[in-house]
């Protein structure tokens, strides 16, 4: 994940979107609906529709781009939406592999399990360092992102790791 790539190219072409909704539909609303989509996507997974498991990921992966577009447009953004956000496309990024092992029928039960522990690890692994470098004031605002938590691209990117994000030893 390139985020700081890439959000302001997102929000750009989000934007524009966002403001048609307005400000009277809620952030959460769409987080809300992303996340039905991707329950959706996982439940088509199960069925054996591929195709349409592929289109409702989309819609996921699109609404869930929109949903922090449309709160900071509408100066509608909220620790606890953030929270929300992260936490329902984590259980997304769950169902959807374990619904594609239990359509193989186990089959495909280590690759899957691997590939749902590297996504916690990968996860566990920012969000700590992510806190952390909030309680020492070097988190989201400090570094001009637009996120209500800091993504460090060494972590979440595989890239090397910011001259900012240092060890506090």
């Amino acid at each position: 994940m390139l985020d700081e790539f890439f959000r302001p190219l997102k929000d750009l072409l989000l934007g524009p979107v966002a403001r048609a909704l307005g400000p009277r539909l809620a952030p959460m609303a769409i987080t809300w609906l992303a996340f039905a989509a991707g329950l959706s996507s996982a439940v088509a997974v199960l069925d054996g529709r591929v195709h349409v498991a592929l289109a409702l990921w989309l819609v996921n992966r699109l609404l869930d781009g929109l949903d922090g577009t449309h709160a900071r447009v509408h100066a509608r953004v909220s620790h606890f939406g953030a929270y929300l956000d992260i936490v329902l496309d984590f259980i997304v990024y769950a169902a959807i592999p374990v619904a594609f092992v239990v359509l193989e029928r186990y089959e495909l039960a280590l690759a899957g399990v691997l590939l749902l522990a590297s996504f916690y690890v990968n996860a566990a692994s920012w969000m700590y360092l992510s806190a952390l470098l909030e309680a020492r004031h070097e988190g989201a605002a400090s570094r001009g992102e637009t996120t209500s938590a800091t993504m460090p691209p060494g972590i979440v990117g595989g890239r090397r790791r910011s001259s900012s994000i240092r060890s506090s030893s």
